[in-house]
């Protein structure tokens, strides 16, 4: 969990540092989560337990739609 928070905290991090920088209003949305993230990961690692398990199941989730728009394929039939 350590690694996960270190490195999607830091992803975050970076792209709230260059919404500041360029001045827009999003940089707070992105820093928020990236510092808690980072914070996490350094302090408690255990505690991402439940993020990582979301982020994760999300991505499952995006996969299968990718899958199945740019296929026309279900993942059940693997023909």
């Amino acid at each position: 969990m350590r690694k996960f928070g270190l490195v999607v905290g830091g992803v975050f991090l970076l792209l709230g540092g260059w919404f500041l920088f360029r001045k827009e209003p999003a940089g707070p949305y992105f820093l928020t989560p990236g510092v808690l993230l980072v914070l996490f990961g350094f302090v408690a690692p255990s505690a991402l337990e439940i993020v990582y398990i979301a982020w994760r199941s999300l991505a499952f989730i995006m996969g299968l739609l990718r899958n199945h728009t740019f296929t026309g394929k279900d993942i059940e039939k693997p023909y």
